[in-house]
């Protein structure tokens, strides 16, 4: 069930809507409206039933809503969805559901306590309202945005922008490592660093797309750290202790000096391997 009321920021709403005609402001508004009480916060990205629920008129979409749509709103995987609206509708919701929780608890150690009182004890006293527990301070900025700003400013060609978040946050909620995908920019930096053609180095959000995107083959590869001398001595002696029939000729008295000084096998292992010590 959606929480029956979303954050409007004024200076912010106007500052990216100033340009709109009446029209278009009160066509931005309604889908704003239509997508918060609709789940997931998004809408089918099909044109007859967006006319529907706004009740307008083919002409009046194609001139209005469709308009306010293509600038504010992105289109992926068959939703509708506005980046700004769906953090403010993740924020409410986990700010709501900590009300819900120390409300709930709050109720319980009230009842406890109810349980303990004796009736001699207990005392009239007038009804005083609870206060509602206040909800711990939020974050200023999510972790997914922090990440995606990283994303942004280790990419060669960052456009800033709902399509590029949008794309971002779907590739985490799939599965993708931020770190891997912030790896894979830099990397792509590197690559195209002395390209003489920047129009065909992808942009930011292009760069993500789950069909054309080219972050995936850019992800680094992991080296292979060089073994320790301990886990080189303990290969060592795992062959002598097994008394592999490599033992004799892989192990050479240096190392078998080395094994007995460490204390990981004794001569009597050496001499069962057929090791000369």
């Amino acid at each position: 069930m959606s929480i029956p009321y979303f954050p409007m920021y004024p200076t912010d709403f106007e500052a990216d809507t100033s340009h709109l005609t009446l029209a278009e402001d009160g066509a931005y508004n309604r889908l704003l409206r239509l997508m918060w009480m609709t789940p997931a916060c998004s809408l089918p990205d099909d044109d007859q039933w967006i006319m529907r629920r706004m009740r307008v008129s083919k002409e009046d979409f194609d001139n209005i809503v469709l308009v306010v749509i293509e600038e504010f709103f992105v289109r992926s995987k068959g939703r509708l969805s506005n980046a700004r609206l769906a953090m403010e509708f993740i924020k409410t919701h986990e700010a709501h559901s900590k009300r819900v929780l120390a409300g709930s608890k709050g109720g319980k150690a009230k009842s406890l306590k109810s349980k303990d009182s004796t009736p001699s004890k207990a005392k009239a006293m007038l009804k005083q309202p609870e206060p509602e527990p206040e909800p711990e301070p939020e974050p200023s900025s999510s972790q997914e945005v922090e990440n995606y700003e990283r994303y942004l400013k280790a990419h060669p060609k960052p456009v800033s922008g709902d399509a590029g978040l949008i794309l971002f946050s779907e590739l985490v909620c799939d599965g993708a490592d931020p770190e891997q995908i912030i790896s894979a920019a830099r990397a792509y930096a590197e690559t195209v660093k002395h390209w003489s053609e920047e129009g065909k180095v992808q942009q930011s959000d292009n760069f993500l797309d789950q069909d054309r995107g080219k972050w995936k083959s850019h992800v680094p590869k992991q080296i292979k750290t060089r073994s320790t001398d301990a886990e080189i001595e303990d290969w060592y002696a795992s062959v002598v202790i097994q008394k592999k029939a490599s033992a004799s000729s892989s192990v050479n008295v240096e190392m078998a000096g080395r094994l007995l000084a460490v204390g990981k096998v004794t001569a009597e292992q050496l001499k069962a391997a057929g090791v000369a010590a």
